[in-house]
């Protein structure tokens, strides 16, 4: 069923615009994650540190974003609704990033070795970490499109980070079998557990998008 938008104002179209181009690059930091992770587990370091850099990259641009966003909400854009869950919306959603970014530069500065006997699993839990920032920044973009739509793509989030959590967990036990210096294990659980952050940002965040469409629904 299609539902009137949500945010429907003045100078909303100059709003929604912002909000893709900020999800967009929310998304993209997940996205050059996933590369990265995935060159790193290769041995491939150039690639790697390339796709790294990106991922900070693209969290300085979301950074960017939002900032316009949150001054549109309080200052140029007239809202029918309160724009506080608005903000913490944008909030929610901006922590993906910076998870993301935290990853990257763990990558850049302690220069970890990932198990070749780990490498397909860290791919699987960074895959599905990638597929759970695909479904919420269709929830995100929905919003404006149909309130259904957004809520089914938000509940997808939240069973795809379920998954990861199963993978992240699967994948700690696997690394705790191995023989291997205390050093080692500290900075790989570290970065098992940032990347599984990267999930737990985004669930909180489509849980906000589904509480936004639900009771604006009614």
């Amino acid at each position: 069923m299609e539902i009137l938008p949500v945010l429907r104002a003045d100078k909303s179209k100059e709003f929604y615009g912002t909000l893709e181009i900020f999800i967009t690059d929310v998304h993209s930091s997940v996205l050059h994650l996933n590369d990265t992770i995935r060159s790193y587990s290769d041995g491939k370091l150039k690639a790697a540190r390339k796709s790294a850099n990106s991922v900070i990259d693209y969290e300085e641009k979301a950074d960017n974003s939002r900032r316009k966003l949150e001054k549109m909400l309080y200052t140029g854009v007239v809202l029918p609704f309160g724009r506080g869950a608005k903000y913490e919306l944008l909030e929610s959603v901006d922590d993906v990033a910076d998870k993301a970014e935290l990853v990257a530069r763990l990558l850049l500065i302690e220069r970890l070795e990932i198990p070749q006997s780990l490498d397909k699993y860290f791919k699987e839990l960074m895959g599905t970490v990638l597929e759970v920032a695909n479904h919420l920044k269709g929830a995100v973009l929905q919003l404006d499109l149909n309130l259904d739509n957004a809520i089914a793509s938000a509940t997808k989030v939240e069973l795809l980070r379920e998954k990861a959590r199963q993978i992240e967990f699967k994948l700690i036990e696997k690394l705790f079998s191995r023989k291997t210096n205390v050093l080692e294990l500290i900075l790989l659980k570290e970065l098992i557990s940032l990347i599984g952050a990267v999930a737990d940002k985004s669930e909180e965040a489509a849980d906000r998008v589904i509480s936004l469409a639900v009771k604006y629904q009614g």
